[in-house]
């Protein structure tokens, strides 16, 4: 059976590929160097691996492309820092083109004079051994000369787009989570009541467990019931959720980049959760066969996990993310078919807890009633979110 691939394969898709392989988390790393001047470079990368016991070798896969790569080409050593938790930050600023991302970063020199960058979990320096080419990016073979670990921290992991942390109590953690959620939930149950009984419409709330959006409890004053969306699971990805990485910057990579960036670039989103900031609340009109789409995205967390639920769940969701959160103009210059509007409560600190969602509305409404609906959702979330001011979730108490 032949392995060779000469050409690429065409029935393999990029955005395919990306998804598939994004279930396999990576560690991050940093590799830093000396440039041709002497000054330190670094580049970050997810594909670095042990290759060798004996002798002591590792690897790491660049990218040919790279201006960072290619200034530490020339070099005859490096230096690998395994990113710790809690150095998100660090990552992003070392992965930027600013020319100037090492001002500021604290790090000492290496055996070999590479920088070892404080805060990092491991460090190992390395000589390099070899370079073999392998489509766009470089296999780089480094032998190892010297290495120690620096932090009792836990190492930063990236997956699906997001940065991420090992955790050995996920499972403790998400009922956490869920117990938390639900004494805020409690709370909230009569403020939806009046509400639906305000608005005539039906509301629920979603709340982030385990990274994706539980919705958590729900009312109607419309004669329907929305029971049957109690505890479903919806990916946590644009344009859903937006109050979300509107409120928490932490969210916002993972939620803008979940999906394809050839279709939704960092800047459409980040003008999206701009106009949320500034309204205090998300909206998201009904799009082209919206319901057919649903019923795909619906599919997350009882059938996602496989490559080809997964590729259809981003494609629908591509599919009704031009509904969501549009310019002031649209929502001003017609009559609006709405799918939900949401607004989020948050606690002393402006930490969101929960999202208050409206739905089930009236075809062609009018701009000033959407107004007016969000004026009314706008204050019941403030209502929630002064009520839980001094409320002991962990105690379920005052």
């Amino acid at each position: 059976m032949s392995t060779s691939n000469e050409g690429g394969n065409p029935a393999v898709e990029p955005h395919l590929f990306r998804d598939v392989l994004g279930h396999f988390p990576t560690g991050v790393v940093v590799i830093t160097a000396k440039d041709a001047e002497g000054d330190p470079v670094a580049m970050v990368v997810g594909s670095f691996t042990s290759v060798s016991l004996d002798p002591p070798l590792v690897a790491f896969l660049p990218q040919r492309t790279s201006s960072s790569y290619a200034r530490m080409y020339g070099a005859a050593d490096f230096c690998v820092n395994v990113l710790s938790e809690n150095q998100i930050e660090l990552s992003r600023r070392l992965a930027s083109r600013d020319p100037n991302k090492f001002d500021g970063v604290a790090w000492r020199p290496s055996p070999a004079g590479n920088p070892i960058l404080d805060g990092s979990v491991a460090w190992i320096d390395c000589t390099l051994t070899a370079r073999h080419t392998a489509g766009d990016h470089d296999i780089v073979i480094g032998t190892v000369t010297a290495l120690d670990t620096q932090e009792p921290a836990g190492p930063l992991l990236f997956f699906q787009g997001g940065y991420g942390r090992f955790d050995r109590s996920a499972a403790e953690n998400a009922a956490t989570q869920l117990s938390a959620q639900l004494q805020i939930s409690d709370v909230t149950r009569p403020h939806l009541e009046a509400l639906a009984a305000e608005t005539g419409l039906e509301t629920f709330t979603q709340s982030i467990i385990g990274g994706d959006l539980l919705i958590m409890t729900g009312v109607s004053a419309t004669g329907r019931s929305v029971r049957e969306h109690i505890g479903r699971r919806l990916p946590l990805r644009m344009p859903y959720g937006a109050t979300f990485p509107a409120v928490d910057e932490s969210l916002v990579a993972a939620w803008a980049r979940a999906n394809d960036s050839a279709h939704h670039p960092e800047a459409e989103a980040a003008e999206r959760l701009e106009r949320v900031r500034r309204r205090g609340w998300s909206i998201g009109l009904v799009a082209p066969n919206h319901d057919e789409h649903w019923a795909t995205i619906s599919q997350h967390g009882r059938d996602s996990g496989h490559a080809g639920v997964d590729v259809r769940i981003r494609e629908a969701l591509e599919s009704i993310a031009g509904a969501y959160d549009p310019s002031d103009e649209t929502l001003r210059s017609r009559l609006l078919n709405v799918r939900i509007l949401a607004a989020p409560v948050c606690d002393a600190n402006g930490a969101i807890l929960e999202s208050i969602v409206l739905f089930g509305f009236p075809a062609q409404a009018a701009p000033e009633q959407v107004q007016r609906w969000a004026q009314q959702l706008l204050a019941t979330a403030e209502a929630v979110s002064q009520e839980l001011i001094g409320f002991d979730i962990q105690a379920g108490a005052r």
